[in-house]
């Protein structure tokens, strides 16, 4: 049987990374279509990952061409159906069983956007499986670090100053959904005490039914970190400490740590998380020293915008994955800004389990409408509400 692809939607990032949605692992869910959120930039154009970017013939000035056929009938039908490899594409349609899931995701996160408690309905009904959102507490203003993207101190987009909380934003949507996962792409659990923190994230995993998906980062803004006191050189010591720490707190009956940078001794501490195990993936580059970090630590990998030609990094931590004696396969959670067919087969066969488009999220009537029309690119079936 075919593994498939989850499709999500997620909401303008301060990462810039798209997720794919859950797909089955050995056991796990079956895969979904996630969304990403991309709103206007400061000129008012559509970035990257927008409806103009997913559908670039939208503003083409079809005419009839030299033979007298009519381009714009063409484009339309194009638009609503198209077959490859044998499988049968239709708007308003199920996709084909290798392309379908039954959930996928979204994420949100600017103060200027559709609040969560409006938009996470949307995407829901329009049949996705997560919904994602990242996490800056505070931006400093003068900053020696320079941005992954930029090479600079220059931020790409104002919106990294103005994002929401991701807890109470993702509580928010808990409240008016019932299918969609919740997820951060990405928290910096380094930024918050382990302990308050746990008992925020198990809360949430308990009022939305056990719905969490914990994706975190390192974190790449020095000096963001460093208002918080954390020491640059052992973030990652201190990121795996925080959730083996917190894991006990939403496992253990009586729960204690004893680490480097978290200590407590012999502690209840309810609710313990509603699932079992929470997933936790991570974004970062695809190298060995991350991918050591995540089969250790982890369950799964977020990638970056830069990353396109992943093939190789998959196979590298599938390898790492194996050679650390993990069972099954790691989540793969690829970033994506325009639904291609072949490309989707392909991650599909690789393993990757989640793909992350982009949303926009001005306006209730634009968030809608581009919903529709991607879930109509990926063949997914609307929810009744």
């Amino acid at each position: 049987m075919k593994k498939m692809i989850s499709l999500a939607v997620i909401l303008s990032c301060v990462l810039s990374v798209p997720a794919f949605a859950d797909g089955p692992n050995d056991g796990h869910r079956p895969g979904q279509p996630t969304v990403w959120q991309n709103g206007p930039d400061h000129d008012g154009h559509a970035p990257q990952g927008g409806p103009d970017a997913h559908h670039q013939g939208d503003h083409d000035q079809h005419g009839p061409d030299r033979d007298g056929h009519d381009k714009r009938d063409l484009a339309r039908h194009e638009q609503n159906h198209f077959a490859w490899r044998g499988n049968d594409f239709r708007k308003g349609h199920p996709a084909p069983a290798p392309f379908r899931g039954d959930e996928y995701r979204v994420r949100d996160w600017s103060d200027r956007g559709l609040p969560p408690q409006v938009l996470a309905p949307l995407i829901e009904q329009a049949g996705f499986a997560s919904y994602y959102v990242p996490e800056h507490g505070h931006i400093p203003t003068r900053r020696d670090t320079a941005h992954p993207r930029t090479g600079t101190a220059e931020l790409p987009d104002d919106r990294y100053t103005r994002t929401l909380d991701p807890w109470t934003t993702l509580a928010a949507a808990a409240a008016v959904t019932e299918r969609i996962r919740l997820a951060t792409a990405v928290a910096l659990p380094v930024q918050s005490d382990p302990i308050t923190l746990a008992k925020t994230i198990a809360t949430l995993d308990h009022i939305s039914g056990g719905r969490v998906t914990l994706g975190v980062g390192f974190g790449w803004n020095l000096d963001e970190l460093a208002d918080h006191k954390v020491p640059p050189a052992r973030r990652r010591t201190m990121l795996r400490e925080y959730l083996e720490a917190m894991r006990a707190l939403w496992t253990e009956e009586e729960a204690e740590f004893d680490g480097e940078f978290v200590q407590f001794g012999p502690s209840w501490a309810w609710p313990k998380s509603t699932q079992s195990h929470i997933p936790v993936q991570v974004g970062a580059a695809g190298n060995e020293k991350n991918f050591k970090w995540i089969a250790r630590s982890a369950d799964g990998w977020i990638t970056t915008p830069g990353e396109a030609d992943i093939e190789g990094s998959v196979l590298l931590l599938k390898q790492i994955w194996a050679d650390a004696g993990r069972e099954g396969d790691p989540e793969i959670v690829v970033l994506d800004f325009k639904p291609v067919p072949e490309k989707l087969e392909k991650w599909r066969e690789l393993g990757v389990t989640t793909v992350l488009y982009g949303l926009p999220d001005d306006t209730v009537e634009r968030a809608s409408g581009y919903l529709a029309k991607l879930a109509g690119k990926l063949g997914l079936a609307p929810v009744p509400a």
